[in-house]
């Protein structure tokens, strides 16, 4: 594997970082993506800005244009004014880190138009969101979802309501449906181009393992063919590849491989997107990393496949920034279709309460038991100190500390999905595994 990350470091051009063994977290605080020229003028950018409390807790999130020229009149100002900022959104969240509400303001003439996104728990357990427009005139709703749950705390349906010509109306129904291994989410709505139609609007079949680990989705969309995506992992559970095919003619036929490369401390160096063509399988788009010190990315170069080299080009499909599991936040932030290029830098400040040991990490360092939950987790391992349970978006939800060679975290109030548990030793190591809540 070591000769492997070599050679390719050589073909792509730059000099893997030395890796150090810190165990501080930094956030990411901003990042400037150069975008593609058939959608913004050439040398066009567009520039993040990410702001945290003294807790680490992720609060604002801004956005700014350069002031070049653009060609998509609708991100112009009604007077062809040039506003540098063009989108703040604000965060707050209740004493359990639950999200309660995001603010998004608009910067553009007349008047910015502001939106207003809601989140209604009942103990613990999101049962309700509505999305507000605010207009010139007036503050109204403009879409809701309800939530409902059985008995083990699992999502089971979503109701979703549009509204159009002043008045609301049921959009959309989702339901969810369970079983050891898998979960189907089926939507049924209205359908695009066919107003008043109520159909099967799509049907996702997720498996995992017994470890709560991603295996497949299969997904049955309307009026388009069903794909099916099937994920690979390292003996770390990064992933490899994901396997994309398309059902034709009652056959799968592969249509795209997205693989990964990981250096010797897991940290991603390397996405490549190969298509599928005359049998084989053929370069198409990649993603080049250039790390820091710590082994996160502060340069990601996009390059395509010409026939017979790599030159500039643009990333056109979905991927993951971060390899850390306790970054994945930010990985909803930052990756953007169209890019050339993205330059990421850090807070000059750990986040607090956030150690994680940037080592190689022992396959046995710790166990935890059962996963799949429904309530408390049993770990075991050597001279324990801490475990926090961290959700998808990177929030901490849970935490305890002890000592021994057991820990448990109880659970059973969360709401079901995966969760991210982080346990560290006596040395300060950190054992990062996925848990899911049933």
């Amino acid at each position: 594997m070591r000769r492997l990350i070599i050679t390719i470091t050589l073909i792509i051009g730059f000099t893997k970082c030395v890796v150090s063994q810190t165990k501080q977290v930094y956030q990411p605080d901003s990042a400037t993506l150069l975008y593609d020229h058939s959608i913004l003028e050439e040398g066009e950018t567009m520039k993040f800005i990410m702001s945290y409390d003294n807790d680490g807790v992720f609060y604002q999130y801004e956005q700014y244009y350069s002031e070049q020229p653009v060609k998509n009149k609708s991100l112009k100002t009604e007077a062809n004014l040039k506003l540098p900022l063009q989108l703040r959104t604000i965060y707050e969240y209740d004493m359990a880190l639950n999200m309660i509400r995001s603010t998004e303001q608009y910067y553009a003439a007349p008047r910015p138009p502001r939106y207003s996104h809601d989140y209604i728990y009942n103990e613990g357990v999101l049962t309700s969101y509505v999305c507000h427009y605010e207009n010139i005139e007036e503050y109204e709703c403009t879409d809701s979802v309800l939530y409902r749950y059985d008995e083990n705390q699992r999502l089971i349906h979503e109701t979703i309501y549009k509204e159009r010509l002043a008045s609301l109306y049921l959009s959309k129904e989702i339901d969810y449906s369970y079983n050891n291994t898998s979960v189907v989410r089926t939507t049924n709505g209205l359908s695009n181009g066919h107003w008043g139609d109520w159909v099967t609007l799509e049907k996702s079949t997720q498996v995992f393992d017994e470890y709560g680990k991603l295996l497949s989705i299969e997904t049955e969309t309307y009026n388009k063919p069903t794909t099916l995506e099937t994920y690979s992992y390292n003996e770390s559970d990064h992933i490899l590849n994901i396997l994309t095919q398309i059902l034709a003619d009652e056959n799968w036929t592969n249509n795209k491989l997205l693989e990964y490369i990981y250096d010797g401390y897991g940290h991603l160096i390397l996405a490549e997107i190969k298509v599928w063509q005359d049998g084989m399988w053929g370069n198409a788009d990649r993603a080049v990393y250039e790390l820091n010190e710590a082994g996160y990315p502060i340069i990601i170069n996009f390059e395509k496949w010409n026939g017979g080299e790599w030159e500039q080009g643009t990333w056109k499909a979905d991927f993951f920034i971060f390899s850390e599991p306790y970054l994945s936040r930010q990985n909803y932030f930052l990756c953007r279709k169209d890019a050339k290029r993205i330059e990421i830098s850090y807070s000059a400040t750990p986040m607090p309460n956030y150690d994680v040991y940037e080592g190689p990490i022992k396959k046995d360092f710790c166990t935890l038991h059962p996963n799949p939950t429904n309530g408390r987790v049993t770990i075991t391992g050597l001279n324990l100190r801490q475990a926090e349970v961290v959700n998808t978006l990177g929030q901490r939800v849970a935490a305890i500390k002890g000592e021994g060679n057991q820990l448990f975290v109880d659970i059973s109030n969360l709401p079901a999905g995966v969760y991210f548990v982080n346990v560290t030793d006596e040395k300060g190591r950190k054992c990062v595994s996925k848990v899911v809540k049933e």
